[in-house]
């Protein structure tokens, strides 16, 4: 790896490849304490993500560790972008805490491709989740759930949804089109959830809703579009979230 300025890495000077000009690619956005966290899955879905798209060869999850170690990369946002002919690493730095965590979405028709590929793999050709975030954000919102066109929920731009009916957890099939999150994934894994095809009046009559991702882990809903949600954190959302932090806690203490 070579250091190009004080926050982006590559393992050579850069090519103007299909990742620059077309967008083939995908990346990884992870959390990193003392060590990447959910390092396995990140690197799996990176490399299933490279066979599905064509992009290139996997690839090797040590030996990209260790440079990272190497690097001394620590308590960051690390985005590990692939193309067919480069790798590059861009550090951030973690996101302050918010003195408010409910977050408010505003719903949105999704104006991504259809294509299953694109919408199952984190490509780096994401410029209309990345306006459609934009827009959410100059109107007040945290982020924008999209649905389609027959306004079935797919997620938000860039966490998954999940929401709870009468104790029951729920959260779209990703068969309804969307990318299968590692924190969304540790949910499932965890808790009695049922994924599903919903309609966007399904949320909204909702007892709670919350998003995940990687960066963020368990956020609540305060507020989607004009429906409010209750001020205070449900108690289910309490415990999946508090539990995730000790998980993540236990992966940082063990690395």
């Amino acid at each position: 790896m070579i250091r190009i300025d004080q926050a982006v890495y590559a393992e050579k000077p850069l090519t103007v490849d299909e990742g620059f000009q077309f967008g083939r690619g995908v990346f990884e956005t992870i959390l990193v304490l003392d060590s990447p966290i959910f390092w396995t899955e990140h690197c799996r879905r990176l490399n299933r993500g490279l066979a599905d798209l064509s992009v290139r060869s996997p690839v090797d999850a040590d030996q990209l560790l260790q440079q990272i170690l190497q690097l001394g990369i620590r308590h960051c946002v690390l985005k590990v972008m692939v193309s067919p002919e480069n790798i590059v690493l861009l550090t951030r730095p973690l996101p302050v805490e918010a003195s408010d965590p409910l977050q408010k979405l505003t719903l949105q028709l999704d104006p991504r491709s259809n294509d299953p590929r694109l919408l199952r793999n984190k490509t780096i050709n994401y410029l209309p989740g990345l306006l459609a975030w934009q827009d959410a954000k100059s109107c007040g919102y945290d982020d924008t759930l999209f649905f389609s066109e027959t306004r079935v929920i797919r997620e938000c731009s860039r966490s998954n949804v999940f929401f709870i009916c009468a104790s029951r957890i729920l959260t779209p099939d990703c068969s309804c089109g969307l990318l299968p999150g590692i924190v969304r994934q540790w949910v499932l894994d965890r808790y009695p959830v049922t994924p599903g095809i919903f309609q966007t009046s399904d949320i909204l009559s909702a007892d709670a809703v919350f998003v995940t991702n990687s960066v963020i882990g368990i956020r609540p809903i305060s507020q989607i579009d004009n429906r409010s949600y209750i001020k205070t954190m449900h108690p289910l959302v309490a415990e999946i979230s508090s539990n995730y932090q000790d998980q993540v806690q236990k992966q940082s203490i063990q690395s």
